[in-house]
């Protein structure tokens, strides 16, 4: 009984796997947040059109899509049962059959395709284009580079940043994160041809850039410990009590798999003697389980004071020449 106990605590203890939800996407479309339904369904569709996807919009709201290739030699997985999908691409489409997929941020589909245009081997990680200046965007050159920040902990913290580096050498943060906004919606710019490209002064903008990531990098590392101070106590106690639960269900599996050897041995008879060999093998199953969880939970300490004294990192995922002369 004590063993069934300890198993349902440690069953309501230990946390799911994160999954994506509907719920998930709802808070980032409330709030404080700029993320609306149009911009997540706008995001995905790129995406799904990257890599040759077939998209029907039905009354709805939700999507009939097709993979084809490069998707189905590069995500296998994804496709082995099916290549056509009904899809809903934004929080406030709510079909009534189950067996549509909520496909977003988060859904396997959507993360490696993310995975894939961040990483450096995309084409479409640079670029060089003319924009119109407007009211909001004053007349100027450069290059806007857009980086990762991140630094592990307990609790991982990472944020994209841009920064417009003028001609002039001059960073300019608001331009930056103004012109990755911008580029959210998927603006028509003119192409740069590359003879107009001055390559020359790449090398100087980028370094200006990461000179002031690497500030930021650095307030961001200060938060995280500052963090990891108030949350490494609570951590510890989770995983002590965790421990303690499967400790205790693998002892009392063990001292009842005991007990049942016992009463063999001292039970002297044919039928008793073919089955012991099945309760010694038991027994020691469950003397390995007791030492295993024990090097188990000295590694996930070690782990969890690892993570949170962890340094932070920095990562291109983006630059591009931009000219924002008068239309």
């Amino acid at each position: 009984m004590r063993a069934r106990d300890a198993d349902e605590k440690l069953r309501d203890f230990i946390m799911d796997t994160k999954s994506y939800s509907r719920q998930l996407v709802a808070k980032l479309t409330e709030g404080g947040f700029s993320i609306t339904p149009a911009d997540l369904e706008a995001f995905v569709l790129r995406l799904l059109a990257d890599v040759n996807t077939y998209m029907h919009r039905e009354k709805d709201g939700t999507y009939e899509i097709m993979f084809h290739e490069p998707f189905l030699s590069d995500y296998p997985k994804h496709t082995k049962d099916q290549r056509r999908r009904t899809v809903a691409l934004r929080p406030d489409v709510k079909p009534d059959s189950e067996h549509i997929e909520f496909l977003a941020l988060g859904h396997p589909v959507v993360d490696d395709l993310i995975a894939h245009v961040t990483g450096p081997g995309y084409a479409g990680s640079s670029a060089a284009f003319e924009i119109d200046a407007t009211g909001e965007l004053a007349m100027a050159t450069g290059w806007l580079v857009v980086q990762e920040l991140g630094v592990p902990g307990i609790k991982d913290r990472r944020e994209v940043v841009a920064y417009f580096v003028h001609d002039s050498g001059t960073v300019d943060t608001e331009l930056g994160q103004r012109l990755m906004r911008r580029a959210a919606s998927f603006p028509n710019d003119h192409a740069l041809v590359a003879q107009d490209v001055p390559f020359d002064e790449l090398d100087g903008a980028l370094q200006a850039a990461e000179a002031v990531g690497f500030g930021r990098l650095d307030e961001i590392e200060t938060q995280a410990r500052l963090d990891a101070e108030s949350q490494l106590a609570r951590e510890r106690i989770k995983l002590s009590t965790y421990f303690d639960y499967r400790d205790e269900a693998a002892r009392d599996r063990l001292a009842s798999s005991l007990r049942v050897l016992a009463d063999l041995e001292a039970t002297d008879t044919a039928e008793t003697r073919r089955i012991m060999p099945v309760w010694r093998a038991n027994v020691a199953r469950d003397e390995r389980l007791g030492e295993e969880l024990r090097t188990e939970r000295v590694r996930q300490v070690e782990r969890l004071e690892h993570r949170a004294h962890g340094a932070g990192d920095s990562r291109l995922l983006a630059v591009a020449r931009i000219e924002i002369l008068e239309g």
